[in-house]
Order: C-alpha cells, then sequence, then structure tokens
C-alpha cells in the first residue's frame, strides 16, 4: 500500500470529480462512505464483547461501535484504497475531540474552514505517520468542506439525529469511555478483494461483518459458493457445547414430522413451537422437509448451514421492548422430492412418522389428474400424499397406526379440500 500513491488518487479526485466514476459501483478508487448507511443499532447487541473480528471499513461507525461494546483485536478490510485514511482520522477524531467537536466535523458540515482547520490541528497530532501524510497532502491544498463534499466521498443525505441514534459509540457517557477504549485496540488493515485476501487468514472470528458485500459478489459475477465456503472457513462454531449436544441429538432423533413447505409460517411458528418442545425436553423426534415446488434454493440453504436457521423474536414484554435470537434445531433432513423421490417413499415407510404438516399456498391445494407411476414428476401436492400414503399402506406393518394430516394452507376447510 503507497500513501503517496493513493494521495496523488486522492488529489487527482479532488480536481476531477469524474476521476473515479466507473461502471461499478466498488473498485479501487470508490469513494469513502461520510457514515453507515445501516440502522447499526438494530443488531448492537451482536457486536458486544466479540474476541476476534473481520468488518469491512467502509464509514468505521461500526468498528468504533464494536470497540465501544469491548472489541480489542479487529481485522478490517476494504476493496477501496481510501477508507483507512477515514478510519484513522475517526480514531484520531476520538482521542482528540470532544463528542460535540467531533459530530460538527464529520456529520454536521460547519462552513467555516478555520475551525476544521483547528479541529485537523487537533487530531494531526494524534495520527499515525501513514495517514498524516495522507491527510497533510489534502489538508495543505484544500479546506474541509471541499475535501468532505468532494467526490472522494460519497453525496448520501445525512441526519444528524439518526447518525447519533445508529451509533452506541456517539452517546455521550459512551463516546468519553471510548477515548480509553480506543487506545488498547489492535486494527490490522487489509486492502483488496475480500475472497483473494481471506485466503491468507489463519484465524476465526467470532464476528463477520459484511455489510453489502453480496452487492459486490452479485456486480463481479462472483460464484456465491466461494462466498459462503470462506464463511464457513473463517467463523468460529457458532453453536455453545450445549446447542451442539443437542444437535447431535436431533440429527439422529427418529423423523417424527414430514413437513411440506419450507416458507417462514412453518419454519418460524410451528417448527419454533416443535424447537421448544425438544429444547425442554418434552419431545423426541425430529422433521424431515421438503420444498413444494420444483425449486430448492432454500433447501440447499439449509443444507449448506447443517440445517440450522435462526429465529427472531422483536416486540414487547411487560411493555419493554424484547428481542430474541434462537437457533432453531429441529431438522434432520431436508430435501427436494421433485427430484428425490426416494427419500419421501422411504419416509413414508418409518414406524415413527406421526404428523404429515404442509403449507404449499392455495396454489397447492389444486387437483390435477396424473397416474400414479407419473405422480413424482408431474403430480402436485395432494396426488404426492396420496402416492405417499399408498406406499405407507402397502410397506408399514402396523396397518392401524394413524397420521395426523396437518394442513396449514390458507384455503377455507382445507382438510376437506386436500
Amino acid at each position: 500500500m503507497s500513501t503517496k500513491k493513493d494521495l496523488y488518487t486522492a488529489q487527482r479526485i479532488m480536481e476531477d470529480p469524474n476521476y473515479n466514476r466507473k461502471d461499478k459501483m466498488f473498485h479501487k478508487d470508490s469513494p469513502i462512505y461520510v457514515k453507515s448507511n445501516e440502522k447499526i443499532q438494530n443488531y448492537q447487541k451482536y457486536l458486544e464483547k466479540r474476541k476476534k473480528v473481520l468488518s469491512v471499513i467502509s464509514s468505521s461507525d461500526q468498528l468504533l461501535d464494536m470497540i465501544s461494546s469491548g472489541t480489542k483485536e479487529i481485522d478490517a478490510y476494504d476493496i477501496s484504497r481510501f477508507p483507512k485514511y477515514y478510519m484513522g482520522l475517526k480514531f484520531a477524531g476520538v482521542q482528540s475531540l470532544d463528542r460535540d467537536k467531533y459530530i460538527n466535523f464529520f456529520y454536521e458540515g460547519d462552513k467555516r474552514a478555520y475551525l476544521y482547520d483547528r479541529m485537523y490541528e487537533k487530531m494531526r497530532d494524534t495520527l499515525n505517520d501513514r495517514d498524516k501524510e495522507f491527510w497533510d497532502g489534502l489538508f495543505n491544498f484544500y479546506d474541509w468542506n471541499e475535501i468532505s463534499n468532494s467526490s472522494l466521498f460519497s453525496n448520501e443525505t445525512i441526519s444528524v439525529s439518526d447518525v447519533i441514534n445508529q451509533n452506541k459509540y456517539l452517546d455521550k457517557n459512551h463516546y468519553d469511555e471510548l477515548k480509553d477504549l480506543i487506545t488498547d485496540v489492535d486494527v490490522d488493515i487489509y486492502e483488496g478483494d475480500i475472497l483473494e485476501i481471506s485466503k491468507v487468514f489463519k484465524e476465526k472470528y467470532d464476528l463477520i461483518y459484511m455489510s453489502n458485500i453480496i452487492k459486490y459478489l452479485y456486480e463481479n459475477n462472483y460464484n456465491l459458493k466461494d462466498y459462503k465456503n470462506m464463511l464457513k472457513k473463517l467463523s468460529v462454531d457458532c453453536l455453545s457445547a450445549e446447542e451442539k449436544e443437542l444437535h447431535e441429538k436431533v440429527i439422529n432423533s427418529p423423523i417424527r414430522v414430514m413437513q411440506i413447505g419450507e416458507g417462514n409460517f412453518l419454519t418460524s411458528f410451528f417448527d419454533w413451537m416443535l424447537y421448544k418442545a425438544i429444547k425442554a425436553g418434552k419431545y423426541d423426534g425430529s422433521v424431515a422437509l421438503t420444498c413444494p415446488l420444483n425449486f430448492d434454493k432454500k433447501i440447499n440453504i439449509l443444507n449448506d448451514q447443517d440445517l440450522l436457521y435462526t429465529v427472531i423474536e422483536r416486540g414487547f414484554v411487560d411493555d419493554k421492548p424484547y428481542e430474541n435470537a434462537e437457533i432453531i434445531q429441529v431438522l434432520s433432513k431436508a430435501f427436494n422430492f421433485n427430484v428425490d423421490w426416494k427419500s419421501f417413499m422411504d419416509i413414508a415407510e418409518l414406524e415413527s412418522l406421526d404428523i404429515v404438516i404442509s403449507n404449499t399456498t392455495e396454489a397447492g391445494l389444486t387437483y390435477k389428474e396424473v397416474t400414479l407411476d407419473k405422480v413424482a414428476t408431474e403430480g402436485l401436492y395432494p396426488g404426492k400424499l396420496t402416492a405417499f400414503l399408498m406406499h405407507r399402506f402397502d410397506t408399514i406393518k402396523d396397518k392401524e397406526k394413524k397420521l395426523l394430516i396437518f394442513p396449514c394452507e390458507l384455503v377455507d376447510d382445507n382438510g376437506k379440500v386436500l
């Protein structure tokens, strides 16, 4: 990373607003984000007291929130060459300016250039040599109004009250505490494509903050499988010892529920309630899940993440805001019965099976006449369920054992319709 080269490019951008405008949104000369455009306050608790963090640099707001919450080790990256210098300036601002002056300098836009010069002089003493060389090279020729309103920075509209509400570190008490915390943080900086630079990382992280990296991946035609593999390689195990034990138990539990439908209604209500029962030791069993249509994106995602997913409850308890996130562990199998008919028929043979639950939408409860030999490839859910029940009757030993057929489609008299 050559500071002289970065400074030269920044000066070119100052003179020519189109110099860093390219077809793609993210590139080596991308502008700096002045502030986070995400509602950090909504997931602040996930930033708390992390041991080792991998984060995009961007506006640096989320980094300061992490440090304010007790994080001491951060690997920070960005594809653009400029955010690292802005991060250095913000860190120096926290150390050398009071809260009001910090907010004024970075977010309010006071037009009196001489005040900005004085504030920069205060921050300058705290900057490291690299950041000092970069910002000196700009402040020697331009004032802060010119710099911050140039194409070197993004041009999003800034609401100071929103910025303060978004960021924990801008709370008066936390800001004062941050002045001490920031001196005890180890930040290593990486510049370039995250999928490439991540190949050199040896450690695992208990928080990976990617912001809108997905947009960058789509923009550059990356295979999302490579992205998921990277996350898997770099993430610490998200399960506690107790959760691992429960996961192992569920995976090896008898399948008692055949679930047709992978949407939020079943996974976030029925499966969530079943998880509560399993966790409380009130239910011994697991769920096999299939998608009703031949569209198995969610099935693939579930299998990629070991049949685990998260449900977030958000609302009020005793008139106080409440939020709780839980990793749901009920699934022992996820497949697409439109292409894996054998798995569906194998589950029909299970003596342990008690329930078939479905939410295939109104379109799923449609009659289509099809012969039994073609129902696997051409039949709709009612036809497939009929074949399932017929195969079960032909193969199960206990002919008296009954199934609860539990349709959840939003259709009047859905049981009769099915």
